[in-house]
């Protein structure tokens, strides 16, 4: 790939991958951060809140982001 495109192959997609990847963690941990107090109300046991609260957070990521990354992958 270097010998191809040069050392600015190895780059190419960065922007777009770094902005997906961090759009899709924010929105995780943020919903995960939200969800987990939220679920201990209801469920006593902490890591099976902590676990759905992650799953909860992972879905909803994917879901908000998978648009921007049908279109990174298509560059």
């Amino acid at each position: 790939m270097v010998r191809e495109e040069g050392l600015a192959g190895i780059y190419k997609g960065y922007i777009g991958t770094t902005g997906r990847t961090a759009g899709s963690y924010g929105i995780r941990f943020m919903v995960h951060s939200d969800a987990s107090p939220w679920l201990n109300k209801y469920i006593e046991t902490k890591g099976i809140c902590d676990m759905l609260g992650g799953s909860i957070g992972g879905i909803i990521s994917v879901l908000c982001t998978h648009p921007i990354d049908v279109v990174k992958t298509r560059m």
